[in-house]
């Protein structure tokens, strides 16, 4: 892939941040632990070219659709749309579909030692999803050691968006991250079935598994839990929605974003260059099948409109 090109940021603590045109994917970020040295703290590929058959959307773009839709079906103004299916288990959407925005080559608009920003035109009806859609996606690490990403799309036809980023953290830098702690800042959670398919309810995490407001010791519930989205409400100002720490390194990242919901996957099913629970995905986004459910926030976007949602990973030591 000739076109494939990785991009470096860094900032004025040697903290470095790779992104590359394919996918608009994060390749690394390196980061200090408590003593000063630095290791990539996101699984990667030791290649560029080997994002051109992930399976496992290490550190990628996703969308049009992020998470999934039941069987690739939803209802757009009384107009019935069918996208792909792409996950095997249940033939749902997933991502995207075969070709998402995590297999795209994206034009590079705007590069500095700090920032850059990534464009891709989806046509109309990529993956079946009507209206173009122009899609900016911006990276810039700040000296605090903190990675914004702000999303921002414009359509011309109605159609649904939602946009996150895939990255897999482990703080330790290697290993698994069964001695991580989490913390997740959210009261609420989307039940699901057992296709992770929300079943339509935004439930209290109290007396439940995935009740993690304190504290908690990975090991502890990821094997059970594997994968969950987990409620914030509709409002879009920027929030503290996860926080990971490792004992080891003293790293700690905080997770904030503009999104209603945050996903969490604990990596169980990573293998091939992997190993599950390797490292963990928290994806800020809008709820999965969101179209489906009248009572979750609308990922509706009209020509009128101007999609923009922000995430940022701030890096601490403790």
């Amino acid at each position: 892939m000739s076109k494939v090109k990785q991009y470096l940021l860094s900032n004025k603590n040697g903290m470095r941040v790779g992104i590359s045109n394919l996918g608009a994917v994060i390749t690394c970020i390196s980061v200090a632990d408590r003593n000063g040295s630095f290791s990539n703290v996101v699984l990667s590929y030791p290649d560029l070219d080997s994002y051109g058959n992930d399976k496992h959307y290490i550190g990628a773009t996703l969308g049009r659709y992020a998470n999934r839709i039941k069987n690739g079906l939803f209802s757009l103004y009384d107009q019935q749309i069918q996208v792909t299916v792409n996950e095997s288990k249940g033939h749902h959407h997933l991502h995207g579909g075969f070709s998402g925005f995590s297999n795209k080559i994206w034009t590079t608009a705007a590069h500095s030692n700090q920032n850059i920003v990534l464009h891709y035109v989806s046509p109309s009806e990529e993956e079946g999803f009507p209206g173009e859609l122009s899609v900016n996606i911006s990276y810039t690490l700040k000296d605090d050691d903190t990675l914004w990403i702000t999303y921002q799309a414009t359509t011309n036809a109605a159609t649904i968006v939602n946009l996150s980023n895939h990255s897999y953290f482990n703080l330790a830098a290697r290993g698994t991250i069964d001695d991580h702690f989490l913390q997740i800042h959210a009261a609420q959670y989307t039940p699901t079935d057992d296709h992770f398919i929300p079943t339509g309810e935004i439930a209290s995490v109290e007396g439940t598994l995935f009740d993690l407001r304190r504290t908690t010791l990975m090991k502890e519930v990821m094997k059970e839990m594997v994968t969950a989205n987990y409620a914030f409400g509709p409002q879009r100002e920027l929030r503290l929605m996860a926080t990971v720490k490792e004992q080891t390194s003293g790293r700690q990242l905080e997770v904030c974003g503009t999104q209603p919901g945050m996903q969490v996957y604990f990596g169980n099913f990573l293998d091939d260059a992997f190993k599950p629970f390797q490292g963990i995905c928290l994806e800020p986004q809008h709820y999965p099948d969101a179209p489906n459910h009248s009572a979750f926030p609308s990922t509706v976007l009209n020509p009128s409109e101007l999609y923009e949602q922000q995430i940022s990973y701030r890096f601490t030591n403790f």
